[in-house]
């Protein structure tokens, strides 16, 4: 299902752990950068239709070589389908939701989803003994070729990846088409 899918973007967690021990911020946010491009890397190339689950169905992940574990809840449908998440590494968590701004838009044979929600990542902060919080969103996604029958997704926008409690320090991410 979706709620599994959505799970794989942890197979790169070793940059969340990574971003944990760093004590130089914009290190830090290096790590977090790649973390989130191995994510959408993830994506290239690799087309799935997974089943939309039921509102409350939960998908529940332990992985201990990576020692992390994710849970997350399909948590709405209609008007707006909404899952939420959380992972819990060592030193880091990960938390937020897939949720679209807009209906799907059908431009000239490809579908394009804004996401309107924001992604929290938090790091301890060994030094400080306090959680350090992280911000950033979703680049808009459009998946082509629906009419060639040759599936492939096309990310676009801006991804910026901020820290809550320095806002000097900002890594934006640009998409091209």
């Amino acid at each position: 299902s979706f709620l599994q899918k959505d799970c794989e973007k942890f197979f790169y967690c070793n940059y969340l752990s990574s971003a944990a021990s760093q004590q130089n911020l914009e290190k830090k946010m290096l790590y977090l950068a790649s973390f989130i491009i191995g994510e959408i890397s993830f994506n290239t190339g690799r087309i799935l239709k997974p089943f939309m689950p039921l509102i409350g169905e939960t998908f529940e992940y332990f992985d201990n070589e990576r020692k992390y574990r994710y849970f997350s809840e399909q948590v709405s449908r209609r008007p707006q389908h909404i899952s939420a998440y959380i992972a819990e590494g060592k030193k880091w968590k990960m938390y937020g939701d897939n949720r679209n701004t807009n209906s799907f838009k059908f431009l000239k044979g490809c579908v394009e989803l804004e996401f309107g929600s924001k992604v929290h990542i938090e790091l301890y902060n060994e030094e400080t003994k306090k959680w350090e919080t992280f911000i950033f969103n979703k680049p808009t996604t459009q998946m082509k070729g629906i009419l060639t029958k040759i599936l492939h997704y096309d990310f676009t926008g801006k991804i910026t990846l901020s820290c809550v409690t320095n806002k000097d320090i900002v890594c934006e991410i640009s998409f091209y088409e």
